[in-house]
C-alpha cells in the first residue's frame, strides 16, 4: 500500500509484507514485470477513477515513451531510452 503524502515525483510503498525485499529493488507501479502487468486501466479501478486520470496525473519530467510495435519498442531500447521492464506491448 502507498503510505504517507506523494511528495513531488515521489511517493512512499509500505513493502513490510514483503520480506524479501530491500532497498534499490525495482518495483513496478505501471507497467509490465515478467508475466505480469499492472495497467493504468488497473489502477483507475483501484483508485475508483479513469484510466485517463491515470495517464494525466503523470508529471511532465517523467519520461513518456509511446510505444506501438515491436519496432518501436526494439528502437527505444537501442537508443537507451527505457529498459525492458518499461515498456509492455500488447
Amino acid at each position: 500500500p502507498v503510505i504517507g503524502a506523494n511528495s513531488m515525483d515521489s511517493t512512499m510503498v509500505d513493502l513490510s509484507a514483503i520480506p524479501a525485499a530491500s532497498a534499490w529493488d525495482e518495483v513496478v507501479l505501471m507497467g509490465e514485470q515478467g508475466d505480469l502487468e499492472i495497467t493504468p486501466h488497473d489502477l483507475a479501478g483501484w483508485k475508483g477513477t479513469v484510466s485517463y486520470e491515470i495517464i494525466t496525473a503523470w508529471r511532465s519530467r517523467l519520461p513518456r515513451i509511446f510505444i506501438k510495435n515491436k519496432e518501436d519498442r526494439s528502437k527505444a531500447l537501442e537508443q537507451g531510452q527505457v529498459k525492458t521492464s518499461e515498456i509492455p506491448i500488447s
